[in-house]
């Protein structure tokens, strides 16, 4: 996808290939036998899980980390100085259980790890804000415009045909939910937010609650709070910022292909 983006001075690397006590579970159904919908992944040998990261980590020690996915090496790297997690159904319904975003299902243990041992509040993107964010045949159709002659503008119907076919079946609409994208953009303060501090903890051992998070709004818990939930995005805002970073996109591919 980096590549077919224009980009290749980004470093990939092979992180944990599972949750830390549970046995890992995927979503064919949502994105596709390899991730990509209806793409088929890049004949290359996929990468073996590496300690390159924890090398970048320690090169690093104050980066902004943002996750997309289970809070595995979130959990794994210790109290971290600044963080964005996506995950998490607070006040909400789940995707997963009536209760259970699916980051903090998958990998349940990661995502108290992460919350226990956080020094300062990680910044949650939960499912009731990223769900809000949304791609449908209309926006798409700006975004390929926007986007030009840069490679991956062709790929997009086909990559996110899937995810809109999905997403229809389940009785949503016609559309794409872009949760990862959307927290990047709050993370990065691309788009206006507001967040509430809270003591968040995590159900990892109930097999009927795994994964549901659970914030003290109210102070029962007397804790120090360990999260700022996001409570409300600009969604107009990251449309306007995704046609911005797509014209930037085309700007540096057409100076690289003259």
């Amino acid at each position: 996808m980096l590549s077919r983006c224009g980009i290749t001075d980004i470093p990939v690397v092979a992180g944990e290939p599972g949750p830390l006590e549970v046995e890992l579970v995927t979503t064919p159904e949502t994105h596709g036998l390899t991730g990509l919908g209806y793409l088929q992944a890049s004949p290359e040998p996929p990468l073996e899980p590496s300690q390159e990261w924890r090398d970048l980590w320690e090169r690093h020690p104050q980066a902004h980390v943002i996750v997309l996915g289970p809070a595995t090496h979130l959990a794994l790297w210790g109290a971290w100085p600044e963080a964005t997690l996506m995950g998490g159904a607070y006040l909400y319904p789940g995707n997963t259980t009536p209760t259970a975003e699916w980051n903090s299902w998958v990998d349940p243990h990661a995502a108290k790890r992460a919350f226990a041992q956080a020094r300062e509040p990680i910044t949650v993107c939960s499912l009731g804000v990223t769900e809000r964010f949304t791609l449908d045949p209309d926006s798409l159709g700006a975004l390929i415009e926007a986007l030009g002659e840069v490679p991956i503008a062709r790929e997009l119907p086909e990559l996110l045909r899937f995810y809109f076919e999905f997403h229809r079946d389940q009785g949503e609409g016609y559309l794409a939910q872009i949760h990862d994208l959307f927290t990047c953009m709050i993370a990065l303060g691309k788009v206006d937010f507001e967040a509430t501090a809270a003591r968040v903890d995590v159900e990892a051992d109930s097999a009927l609650l795994r994964g549901t998070t659970v914030a003290d709004l109210r102070g029962h818990w007397q804790g120090k709070p360990n999260a700022l939930l996001v409570r409300e995005a600009d969604v107009q805002g990251g449309h306007r910022e995704l046609l911005r970073a797509a014209a930037l996109l085309r700007e540096q591919w057409d100076k690289r292909e003259k």
